[in-house]
């Protein structure tokens, strides 16, 4: 299942932020009375209040906020839209939800939004003693028929798990470091100090391409590894000979290594 992150600067720059633009916390806090329900970062579009305020029609024709959505892998962000969520925090008795009315909301959202990209799932949130119950309920409606969008029912905290923020990610590295360490490593108990410092020359010079591509956390993690691999690697104490060519290399090596402090 691919991670999806938030992306708010597709609902600040959306023609709707300056008639409707809130949080998805000020969006339940209106109908819920508490906030805390999501992170206070994730931004929205106020569905309901762009309906009466700007179209002056009822406010429960739509789906309560569209916020802004990517994948995220590797370290990017793709495939940017909207996603619908309807909270249904409210609901103790699944019993009183209607699919019909659930299918015109986001038919009307949909519409609504045209001409933007929409997620084909759309997400109803419910209390996290109530979800379960609600997840059957839709299930029902769906081997009944009728119901023509994906829906996906969860739990406040399954939401709040769903939707991430990429500065909350994990940094993961486009170069393999265990393989690059294993390699460094061997070099070190193997005593061959010349691979050591033709190993050690390539990464490097590719530390310092990230560097100054500005693809910073790709330097840092190379510059990390490399350093502390040298901390332990004292030219004096091999046993070399001073005049030794592995003796110069190792010194120059290390001596080189000084670009990358930062």
């Amino acid at each position: 299942m691919v991670q999806l992150v938030c992306q708010n600067d597709i609902i600040v720059s959306h023609p709707f932020a300056c008639h409707c633009q809130a949080t998805l916390n000020d969006v339940a806090a209106k109908d819920y009375q508490r906030t805390g329900w999501f992170d206070p970062r994730i931004t929205c579009l106020s569905l309901d209040d762009y309906e009466a305020k700007v179209l002056k029609g009822s406010n429960d024709c739509t789906m309560d906020a569209a916020i802004g959505i990517g994948n995220y892998a590797n370290n990017r962000v793709t495939t940017s839209r909207l996603m619908l969520v309807e909270l249904r925090m409210g609901y103790d008795n699944v019993d009183n939800l209607s699919a019909s009315s659930l299918e015109n909301k986001i038919n009307h959202s949909e519409n609504l939004l045209s001409g933007h990209r929409i997620d084909k799932n759309n997400y109803f949130i419910f209390r996290d003693g109530v979800a379960a119950q609600a997840k059957s309920w839709a299930e029902r409606k769906k081997k009944e028929g009728g119901v023509c969008h994906v829906w996906v029912v969860l739990s406040v905290d399954e939401f709040n798990h769903l939707i991430q923020f990429v500065e909350d990610m994990p940094y993961v590295p486009n170069n393999d470091l265990a393989q690059i360490s294993k390699r460094l490593t061997d070099c070190v108990t193997d005593r061959n100090w010349r691979g050591l410092c033709e190993e050690t020359d390539y990464w490097r010079e590719k530390a310092l391409y990230y560097k100054h591509r500005y693809e910073l956390a790709e330097f840092e993690a190379i510059r990390t590894l490399l350093l502390d691999t040298w901390c332990a690697i004292e030219p004096d104490q091999l046993g070399l000979n001073i005049l030794s060519d592995d003796y110069c290399f190792l010194c120059i090596v290390k001596e080189d290594l000084s670009c990358l402090n930062v």
